[in-house]
C-alpha cells in the first residue's frame, strides 16, 4: 500500500478470497475494489497507524458472511525510503475463520 492506500501488489490468496483478478487490484483502494465495509475500515486503520508511527501495526477483525462470520488476523509492516520515512506499507492479512 502506498501513502494512498492504493494497492501496489497482492498475493494469490486475495484474488481467491475476494474473487478479484490481480490485474484489478493494483492502483486501486480496497474501497474502489469494492470490499466490505468492514474489512476497509479496519485495515485502513492500521495501514494509517503503521504510516503515523513508523511501527508495524496488528489488528483483528471479522466480517459477516450470510449466516457465518469470517475472521482475520492483520499485521501491517511500514517500509521505509532512504531517508528512513515510511513510504508504503506491507499488508499481510490472514483469514483465520477455521481456528475461531
Amino acid at each position: 500500500m502506498d501513502l494512498g492506500e492504493l494497492h501496489l501488489a497482492h498475493g494469490p490468496a486475495a484474488e481467491a478470497a475476494f474473487g478479484i483478478s490481480r490485474d484489478d487490484y493494483a492502483g486501486r483502494t480496497a474501497a474502489e475494489l469494492g470490499l466490505p465495509p468492514q474489512y476497509v475500515a479496519a485495515t485502513a486503520e492500521i495501514i494509517t497507524s503503521a504510516f503515523a508511527q513508523g511501527v508495524e501495526q496488528e489488528a483483528s477483525f471479522s466480517i459477516p458472511d450470510g449466516r457465518e462470520r469470517n475472521y482475520f488476523s492483520a499485521r501491517a509492516v511500514p517500509e521505509f525510503d532512504h531517508d528512513g520515512v515510511p513510504e508504503s506499507v506491507l499488508l499481510i492479512v490472514y483469514d483465520i475463520s477455521d481456528r475461531m
